[in-house]
């Protein structure tokens, strides 16, 4: 479970320098085989040992910060493509309207 958890983190690490590439293709394409990793990690036992509970928690808070920190540009990302839209689409409306007088 450990192992899978630090898969999950590099592949987190990863994701966030393509969304700083602006490759949101190769993004979403990683956090595709980040879902079936944490499927997996979801299907295992939590170990009875203490200090592995201990090691798995962080490493699950890690996680859960990084993910919170890729939904937050995600968002902002997406607020970004609407206002392009917006604008682009209010640009077309004028020059509808006055571009051919």
């Amino acid at each position: 479970m450990l192992d899978l958890l630090k898969q999950s983190l590099q592949l987190l690490t990863t994701i966030e320098h393509q969304i700083t590439e602006d490759n949101w293709e190769a993004a979403a394409e990683l956090q595709t085989q980040r879902n079936a990793l944490i499927e997996q990690i979801n299907a295992k036992e939590l170990p009875e040992d203490k200090n592995l509970q201990r090691q798995i928690a962080a490493l699950i808070e890690q996680n859960k910060t990084q993910n919170d920190q890729l939904l937050a540009q995600a968002k902002a990302h997406k607020q970004q493509l609407y206002l392009k839209i917006q604008t682009g689409n209010i640009s077309k409306k004028m020059n509808k309207a006055y571009g051919n007088k």
